[in-house]
């Protein structure tokens, strides 16, 4: 019996050890699998990451080549391959690959049809190479032209002012011949007055004597008097047939439009720091081989930035038609006034208005030249009437003389020869006569206001109201009721002395 229970005893002790050693099997068994797990779910979470890593990568990757080979082709590297990775990788990238290929639409637009660039920087940079090239040809052509009918023109001038001074002396010595028998006739008149004074005072045949060496005498002097007016006509015919010099037509463009924006508000010039080109400076528009003195410009431009040595950024400040006439590339552009590394000198005269007022604005004018580089040697002051400026007169370096409006002379009847405007207004004509005499003589060119500043490219007024010449016309205390005014100030004193005398007494 004893050993039956002992052996039960066993049984259970080994049924005891090995659930235990089942159960400590399966703890570990299932923290195995389980750690197990963990490890597997990391690693595949970090290979997803990485995968996405790659991609990205992969992306950017594909759009930096995209770019590069996008580029080349603009550039104008001719490669296969740069093409192929364009047309391969564009749609993945197409958003930022347009965007790109906008930046360069206005230069070098892209042929969707072919797909490849319309033109290259290279051709294009080659292109615009070849076109300063033929424009300083041009250029040197032209100034040997210009140089050779200058030459011309000075070669006929001096022979014509040879001829015309050869003439003015045979005039002269026409003249003092005429002069001397003048005065011969005048010496035996008063000779043989004298003489028939002494001897026969009271003789009818001295009287009659008398009369015909006094109609002697009247007509030498007639006579002498035409002499004298036959030869200052000749000499102011002479003068006429000598031509002058019309710097305008001599003009050459100093320039050229480069590039314009779409809407044509901006454009780009060839003219920069290098050309001596400031913000403010203005210029006329001419197409190729449309300017002329007496044509009208298309538009005008005033600098705005340079941004360069031959580059320079301006906006339009005018423009005869945008869609008949528009202003294209390669437009010329035109200024007398102004040439690159010189200073040109002009003189001014008459009533100039700027704003199209009727107000006298010489002073800007002669401000805004200036500012443009130009010198003003002499301009007259209409109210104080002398010739102010850098000379104060006219000289051979003078290269333009510019007229303003001047006062119309007893227009419409109003005015008479005891109203003192007439006076002023005659003195405002002899002065500017004047100038426009010593022009002519020293070989300037004379040009109209309004023409002038077209041809510069300033903005040319529209007339809206009459000139107002009261300013410059009145003299100070003059006018009409001046002396009304003056008899009444001296009422009024005597008026004051009474009163002061009465209060003494």
């Amino acid at each position: 019996m004893v050993r039956s229970r002992n052996r039960s005893d066993d049984q259970k002790q080994i049924l005891t050890i090995s659930l235990v050693l089942f159960v400590l099997l399966s703890l570990i068994l299932g923290g195995t699998t389980y750690l197990g797990y963990a490890d597997s779910a990391d690693e595949r979470k970090g290979r997803l990451e990485e995968k996405d890593k790659n991609k990205v990568m992969r992306r950017n990757l594909e759009e930096q080549t995209l770019m590069t080979s996008t580029y080349k082709a603009l550039v104008g590297y001719d490669d296969k391959s740069d093409l192929k990775n364009i047309q391969g990788y564009k749609r993945e990238h197409k958003d930022n690959w347009n965007a790109e290929i906008a930046k360069h639409g206005k230069t070098i637009p892209w042929n969707a049809t072919e797909d490849l660039p319309g033109t290259t920087y290279s051709a294009l940079i080659e292109k615009l190479t070849k076109e300063k090239m033929e424009a300083a040809k041009g250029r040197v052509t032209c100034e040997e032209q210009s140089a050779k009918a200058r030459a011309d023109f000075n070669k006929q001038r001096a022979e014509l002012l040879k001829s015309n001074e050869d003439l003015k002396q045979a005039l002269k010595d026409s003249s003092a011949k005429v002069q001397e028998n003048f005065e011969n006739i005048d010496k035996k008149y008063k000779m043989a007055i004298e003489t028939l004074t002494a001897a026969l005072p009271d003789n009818e045949a001295k009287t009659k004597e008398i009369e015909t060496l006094k109609k002697d005498r009247d007509k030498a002097k007639d006579e002498l008097a035409r002499a004298q007016k036959d030869i200052e006509t000749k000499i102011r015919k002479l003068e006429e047939k000598i031509p002058q010099v019309d710097l305008l037509a001599f003009d050459k463009p100093k320039g050229k439009i480069l590039e314009l924006d779409r809407v044509g508000n901006t454009v780009f010039l060839d003219l920069g720091s290098a050309d001596y080109v400031k913000p403010g400076m203005t210029f006329s528009v001419f197409g190729l081989g449309e300017y002329k003195p007496t044509a009208e410009r298309k538009a005008s431009v005033e600098v705005v930035s340079v941004s360069g040595d031959h580059m320079c950024m301006a906006r339009v400040t005018e423009i005869k038609s945008a869609t008949r006439d528009p202003i294209l590339k390669g437009d010329l552009l035109y200024n007398p006034a102004w040439t690159p590394g010189l200073r040109e000198h002009v003189a001014i005269a008459g009533f100039i208005d700027l704003s199209g007022d009727g107000r006298d604005e010489t002073a800007e004018f002669v401000k805004s030249l200036e500012k443009q580089g130009v010198i003003v040697d002499a301009y007259l002051d209409l109210k104080e009437m002398a010739l102010k400026g850098a000379l104060k007169k006219l000289d051979r370096q003078t290269g333009y003389l510019i007229l303003g409006e001047l006062p119309d002379l007893d227009k419409g009847g109003v005015m008479n020869q005891a109203d003192p405007r007439l006076e002023r207004k005659m003195n405002i004509h002899e002065e500017i006569n004047k100038l426009h005499e010593q022009a002519k003589a020293l070989g300037i060119t004379i040009v109209p206001a309004r023409k002038f500043m077209a041809l510069v490219g300033m903005k040319v007024p529209k007339p809206s109201g009459p000139t107002d010449w009261t300013n410059y016309t009145l003299k100070p205390g003059a006018g009409v009721g001046g002396g009304e005014k003056k008899e009444e100030m001296k009422k009024e004193e005597m008026k004051k002395e009474e009163k002061k005398e009465e209060k003494k007494d």
